[in-house]
This record gives C-alpha cells, sequence and structure tokens, in this order.
C-alpha cells in the first residue's frame, strides 16, 4: 500500500523580524473573582486584560470583522497587540454544565502595522465562563499559546468545527477537533488534524494529532497519472484512559490505483510531552 505522504511547508517571512519581548504569562488575579456582565471586548479587556484599549487605525479594521483592540503589554513602553475577539463558542462539559469558550487571536503590533507574512499565524489566549445569576465568571483560561496552525497572520481555527465536534476526550475532560489546511508554494495542498482539550482543572491544551491528507493535483497538473489526493475522518475512541485514543481513517486515490487505498492509524495522548503520539502496530 501506497504511504499516506505528508507536505512539509517551508516559507520566509515577508516582513522584517523584530526582537520583542515576551509577554507575561498570566496577569496576576483569582479566577473565582473575575466575573463579567457580557462576553465583549470592553468587559474582557476591563476585568481579564486590566488595560484600556488603544485606537485601532482604519486600515487594520478590513482585515476581520471580528471586534478589535489594540493593547499595550504591561511593564513595556512599545510592546503592543492587536486583539481580536472571536466568535463565542458555547457547550456542555462532561458533567453537562454550560461553558462559554472565548478565543482571542494575539498579533504582534508595531508601528501601525501587524506582524505578518504568507506562514505566520497569530498567537491566542482562550478562556472559559460559566455563567450564574446573569454574570459570566472564569473557570480557566490560557496565555500566550502559541506555535499554533495558521498563515498571514491569521489563526486556522475553524470554529464552526469546534462546535460540531465537541465531546468527550476522556472521562472527565472535554475537547474538541478540527482541520487545519495548508496550501503549498507549488499548488499542492495538506492538512492536518488539531485538538482542543477544554480542562477546567488544568491547562487548555491546543494539540496536533497528525496529518489529515492532501493533494497534488495541481502540483501535477501536466502529469496527472502521478497524482495523489488523501482525505481523512477522525473518530475519538472511548475506553478508561484519562485521555481516549484518536482514530484516524485515510483514503487515498489517484497515481494510477485501480482503487482507494484505505488505511487506519491510532494517536494515543502522551502526557509526558503532551503530545499525541502514533500508536505503533505490533507485528505478530
Amino acid at each position: 500500500m501506497q504511504k499516506f505522504f505528508s507536505i512539509i511547508m517551508m516559507a520566509v517571512c515577508l516582513a522584517p523580524t523584530l526582537s520583542m519581548a515576551k509577554p507575561d504569562e498570566a496577569l496576576v488575579y483569582e479566577k473565582s473573582s473575575v466575573n463579567v456582565s457580557s462576553l465583549n471586548m470592553e468587559q474582557i479587556l476591563s476585568r481579564i486584560y486590566q488595560t484600556q484599549a488603544l485606537a485601532v487605525p482604519e486600515e487594520l479594521e478590513h482585515i476581520s470583522s471580528a471586534p478589535k483592540a489594540i493593547i499595550q503589554v504591561r511593564g513595556t513602553e512599545k510592546e503592543q497587540y492587536l486583539l481580536s475577539l472571536l466568535p463565542v463558542v458555547s457547550y456542555k462539559n462532561t458533567s453537562g454544565e454550560l461553558r462559554y469558550l472565548l478565543v482571542m487571536q494575539k498579533n504582534k503590533y508595531y508601528d501601525g502595522q501587524i506582524m505578518s507574512c504568507r506562514a505566520c499565524s497569530a498567537d491566542a489566549d482562550m478562556f472559559i465562563f460559566k455563567q450564574i445569576d446573569g454574570r459570566y465568571y472564569l473557570v480557566n483560561s490560557k496565555f500566550n499559546m502559541t506555535d499554533l496552525p495558521g498563515g498571514d497572520g491569521e489563526l486556522k481555527l475553524d470554529l464552526e468545527q469546534v462546535s460540531k465536534n465537541i465531546q468527550a476526550f476522556g472521562p472527565e475532560l472535554t475537547g474538541s477537533y478540527f482541520e487545519a489546511e495548508f496550501s503549498g508554494a507549488g499548488g499542492q495542498s495538506s492538512s492536518g488534524w488539531y485538538a482542543l482539550l477544554l480542562a477546567e482543572q488544568t491547562p487548555i491544551q491546543w494539540v496536533f494529532i497528525g496529518d489529515a491528507g492532501g493533494d497534488t493535483s495541481s502540483f501535477y497538473a501536466d502529469r496527472p497519472e502521478m497524482a495523489w489526493t488523501t482525505t481523512s475522518t477522525l473518530k475519538v475512541i472511548p475506553n478508561k484512559s484519562t485521555y481516549y485514543p484518536i482514530q484516524v481513517r485515510y483514503k487515498g486515490v489517484g497515481a494510477q490505483l485501480k482503487k482507494a487505498e484505505i488505511s487506519y492509524k491510532t494517536f494515543e495522548f502522551d502526557r509526558k510531552t503532551s503530545s499525541y503520539i502514533e500508536k505503533k502496530s505490533v507485528k505478530k
């Protein structure tokens, strides 16, 4: 069986690289005391970031329809970020309690521009809230999440997929998964599966699971007999583990095959590295 291919994209940033200090890992507050009347930008800035927004230049408003604000990092004079508030996702945790996931996209901002390039993603802060008597109380938060899938300074985070795929990722762990797609300079495309682990007592995690698929039909436009397309579906397998294993079913077509090739991979969560690792099959 032809092996499922994996495309590794390499790109050179188009914007200048600036040396900027890393923001504090988190602001100082007691989570249990933080609450807001609404999950809007004004309330989040005031109660979570504890700062007032700076004016957003008109030329940056077109980037997306998301509410935006520019903030200055505490203790610095020049380090600033453009924040974009993504749509809130409501869901029920493994105990059946209603929760609200809030994702704040963060772009480094300097001299009127955001720091971006074709292969550059944004950072993110994530928050989980619960509602009590009409107010939203902070349950968990994770600041300065980096190495996230994205491009052109935007996160590749499909919140519709996240909302649709919310389920148990462990007996006491709620999570979701989504597929992020990427394109190469030669026209080939690839995609990966990512998990969003919405823990409430331990850190929120955004974890790469494994390859999702790829398509080389554009790359081999003049040699269609060489083209290969792989798609996949993902399934969480409940068992007695703290983190449920994940099975991915791959379907490959092309390259003069008479029929589609089907293969499976199982990924297990490694708590030491906080990553999913492919489970190797044991030969008998």
